[in-house]
């Protein structure tokens, strides 16, 4: 598959979020809002100024390094420039993946399951809900999905993946099933 493309890179973010720094990344940041290097800090008060200093600098040297991690997938899109040879960061700003791989998303789901004590079944209501205190990484939360889209994607899934998932979106109800008998690894195979 390479590591020169979205579905890769998708791929690994989503193991990235389990670490202690970009799980912070992606809980404390929010999407479709410019933040300054201050207002990052201000997010770390708890921390030392070096130590602010550096999750600043370091955020900002992967995302304007990796492009599509960066831009493509929307995890920091920097507006920078060069001032003596070196990075100065104005701002970085979460955006939605625009065209998430649907494989993608279903890896996703099971890490989610897996890291919820295995739990296979869940609603895209709590899904989507952001202030469950959860071990899980939600997909939605990563890529800044919106429910429409996630609609269509899971759709997309249990009719091309039904061995893996199967949904229902009747009335109020939006159920999400994995199957138990499968994990994230298996998913893997599909790329």
């Amino acid at each position: 598959m390479g590591c020169d493309n979205a579905v890769a890179w998708g791929l690994i973010v989503e193991n990235l979020v389990y670490s202690a720094q970009f799980n912070w990344w992606v809980k404390s940041v929010s999407f479709d809002i410019d933040y300054t290097p201050e207002m990052i800090k201000s997010m770390l008060e708890n921390e030392t100024k070096n130590v602010q200093t550096h999750v600043v600098s370091a955020f900002k040297n992967i995302f304007i390094s990796n492009k599509i991690l960066g831009k493509e997938l929307g995890l920091g899109l920097c507006d920078w420039n060069l001032k003596n040879d070196k990075r100065h960061l104005n701002s970085i700003r979460r955006i939605a993946w625009n065209d998430p791989d649907s494989r993608v998303i279903l890896y996703g789901l099971y890490k989610f399951a897996e890291a919820c004590d295995r739990y296979y079944q869940f609603t895209l209501t709590d899904l989507l809900n952001d202030s469950i205190d959860r071990d899980g990484i939600s997909p939605t939360r990563i890529f800044g999905l919106k429910r429409d889209e996630m609609i269509n994607i899971l759709n997309g899934l249990s009719i091309n993946y039904s061995e893996f998932i199967s949904v229902s979106f009747t009335l109020d109800l939006d159920n999400i099933n994995l199957r138990e008998d499968k994990s994230s690894d298996d998913i893997l195979n599909l790329f």
